[in-house]
């Protein structure tokens, strides 16, 4: 393009030297009117562009002389008409005086939201937050608020609602307030530069990072399997031992039992068969006392003994037991298992001659429920009782619910065997494998097990843990299994080694602790078989006839006795007058 363009140049300058060769169009080209119509003096180097001084006859030009400097034959420089093909051609070129301002880059070109990454604030909404430039250190700090949730693990923070590092921040220091100079106030030691460097320099962050790479370096290594097992921070012989026999000295065969020792459950409802018996005779002797004096001596029959009020008790309970089998949705049974701890506790303060023992039992179920979050209404409840009104039935529950909480004195905590049962039935098929039946086949019997001591004392007497024992050791029997097999597995449990008469030297409290436990379950199995008696229909009916007899008779009893206190003047309470207990309450 610049050799044609100075082509025509030249001849549009010095048209005698033309020719047709060099000719790329047919427009005539304006001849230019020398001043000085002498022919110019040829030169053998015409053709040569980079000549200059054509016209000085060699002479050196003036200083500041522009017109004798001709680049292309001429002394001077004058206004050039451009050729139309020439123009085209630069018309159509790229580079031109715009080109700056119309190849900048644009929004389009850039991608999604690239005019908000050209912007330099975040815009009016975001109060002119600017895009603050990201070097090493605003990095780190925007990755350490990232990773924040890691500083302390019990504090809870929102997950971030980016997985990039923002472009738009600002950075700002904290400046302490003047009431916080003793209590949240950093030392100067303690600033730093960056939140980086802070941390970094804290010895407590320090410590739990410490701790957490430890952690994570342990789970990796027990992952290890093979010969690369021996690698990790595996212990030694000794080590193992030692570790075995210190976790022996805390060891107690009965699952659950450190919860159990320090329940309600064993200070406040856990006796002795003798204490058991004693108070069920104190509270008998107790009513008899309230009645005695004004009691006719054919009415004296009608009260009952200590065991002819159990014997009721059980009555009942079997029959909450079938209540509870036809119940829909299915009971848990540990529902079961609660609600009819709640009536044998109920029933060591009350007597059922007092009471109506039938709606007390439905209390203590509705009760339970409540207990073992086993969700149902008050009227989905009251629909599975087949007697009565049912709004009735609602009315004289809920009604009995306070009275039964403050008669257990707010105790509701009850530890059932269940749990035990499946975690002794577990480890029994992890450390027993060479037994030649299967274990599942026991449980049948051994939740029959369970349904006959729920109609016995054992729930008073014996922690849950050792009742699971005896469930198992019931099983294994109901399948002609021997006691060996239990004997067995409570060895295995508290780690007495069967051929090392050193090690049963060294500990004897191990031997012990095993003997008394087969001995304990020996007594519980005993007890649920000498206790439980299935309850006849004949006796069933004899106890509804005898109590309704005695609870007919208590209001005329209750008559008598209010008759008796205004004849003596009335000196002291008026009976059956109910003492309010002293509450504290923010009106008074």
């Amino acid at each position: 393009m610049s050799a044609l363009y100075y082509k025509k140049l030249r001849k549009q300058q010095n048209p005698d030297v033309s020719s047709s060769e060099d000719s790329d169009s047919d427009e005539e080209i304006p001849k230019k009117k020398l001043k000085s119509q002498s022919k110019p003096q040829a030169y053998e180097d015409d053709d040569d562009l980079f000549v200059v001084d054509r016209t000085g006859n060699g002479e050196a030009p003036k200083e500041g002389d522009f017109h004798t400097l001709d680049l292309l034959g001429t002394n001077h420089l004058e206004p050039y008409e451009m050729d139309k093909d020439l123009k085209e051609i630069l018309e159509k070129s790229v580079v031109g005086p715009k080109f700056e301002k119309d190849f900048q880059p644009q929004a389009r070109l850039l991608g999604r939201n690239a005019a908000a990454r050209l912007r330099k604030t975040k815009g009016a909404n975001w109060f002119n937050l600017p895009a603050t430039e990201l070097t090493e250190e605003h990095k780190r700090d925007l990755e350490f608020l990232q990773m924040r949730s890691t500083l302390d693990p019990l504090a809870h923070y929102r997950r971030n609602d980016r997985a990039v590092l923002p472009k738009y921040f600002q950075v700002g220091k904290v400046v302490d307030a003047p009431e916080d100079f003793y209590s949240s106030r950093m030392l100067k030691k303690e600033r730093k530069k960056t939140m980086v460097d802070e941390i970094l320099h804290n010895e407590e962050s320090l410590s739990k990072a410490k701790k957490k790479y430890a952690e994570i370096r342990q789970k990796e290594q027990t992952k290890r399997r093979g010969a690369f097992q021996r690698f990790g921070n595996r212990k030694s012989h000794k080590q193992q031992r030692e570790s075995k026999m210190k976790n022996k000295k805390n060891f107690s065969p009965f699952l659950g039992v450190e919860m159990y020792s320090t329940s309600t459950q064993k200070r406040e409802w856990t006796y002795t068969p003798e204490k058991l018996a004693a108070v069920r005779l104190e509270i008998n002797i107790t009513f008899r006392q309230k009645y005695e004096s004004v009691m006719k001596p054919e009415e004296l029959e009608l009260f009952v003994t200590p065991e002819e009020e159990l014997r009721m008790q059980r009555s009942i309970e079997d029959a909450a037991l079938k209540f509870a089998d036809k119940f829909r949705p299915h009971i848990w049974p540990s529902v079961k298992w609660t609600a009819l701890s709640f009536f044998k506790r109920a029933f060591l303060v009350w007597v059922p001659s007092d009471t109506s023992i039938r709606m007390v039992m439905m209390a203590c179920f509705y009760l339970a429920m409540k207990i073992d979050e086993f969700y149902i209404t008050i009227e989905d409840f009251v629909r599975n009782m087949n007697v009565g009104d049912p709004r009735q039935n609602a009315e004289r529950i809920l009604k009995l619910e306070p009275e039964l909480m403050k008669c257990l004195n707010y105790n509701l905590t009850v530890h059932c065997p269940y749990r035990p049962f499946e975690g002794h039935l577990m480890d029994m098929k992890t450390r027993m494998l060479l037994l030649n039946f299967d274990l599942e086949s026991i449980r049948r019997d051994s939740m029959r097990f369970f349904q006959h001591a729920l109609q016995t004392d054992v729930l008073l007497l014996y922690p849950p843990s050792q009742i699971a024992l005896a469930a198992i050791n019931y099983g294994l029997h109901a399948q002609g299994k021997s006691d060996e097999i239990l004997r067995e597995f409570l060895r295995k449990l508290i780690g007495i080694e069967e051929d090392s008469w050193a090690a049963r030297d060294a500990r004897p409290e191990d031997l012990e602790k095993l003997e008394k436990t087969v001995t304990r379950v020996n007594q519980i199995l005993k007890e649920v078989e000498k206790q439980y008696v299935a309850v006849t229909e004949q006796e069933r009916e004899s106890h509804k006839s005898q109590l309704s007899r005695i609870q007919a008779l208590i209001p005329e009893l209750d008559e008598r006795r209010k008759a008796e206190w205004e004849a003596g003047g009335r000196i002291g309470e008026m009976p059956g007058a109910v003492t309010e207990q002293p509450v504290d309450s923010d009106d008074e």
